[in-house]
């Protein structure tokens, strides 16, 4: 999906640059962080999460995130994800019903 936007990177001049990618998806927003290794350079993008395919509302941000910040996605050498979906299907209720037997 990124070759498309990111096709001959090095010869637009963008970085080579190392960069940390962070994902955390809830249950109403996906916020998505890129972090400047050398540097305390933080760009920050936030997109409603995307159901029932999570992953939808990830690559959407990714992609946005990325070509704003003239980030390849080749220089990310460390992605960090968190959620809270399924906590929150536990809260709520609102998953399968399931039990839990221990011996």
């Amino acid at each position: 999906m990124f070759r498309q936007f990111f096709v001959g990177a090095e010869a637009l001049g963008l970085t080579a640059r190392k960069y940390s990618l962070a994902i955390d998806i809830g249950g109403t927003f996906t916020d998505l962080v890129v972090l400047a290794n050398d540097s305390e350079s933080l760009a920050v993008a936030k997109i409603l999460t995307s159901y029932p395919d999570p992953s939808q509302a990830v690559l959407e941000g990714l992609e946005r995130l990325l070509k704003e910040q003239s980030v390849h996605p080749g220089a990310v050498d460390r992605l960090i994800h968190g959620t809270t979906l399924v906590t929150n299907t536990l809260i709520e209720r609102s998953g399968s019903r399931t039990g839990l037997i221990t011996t």
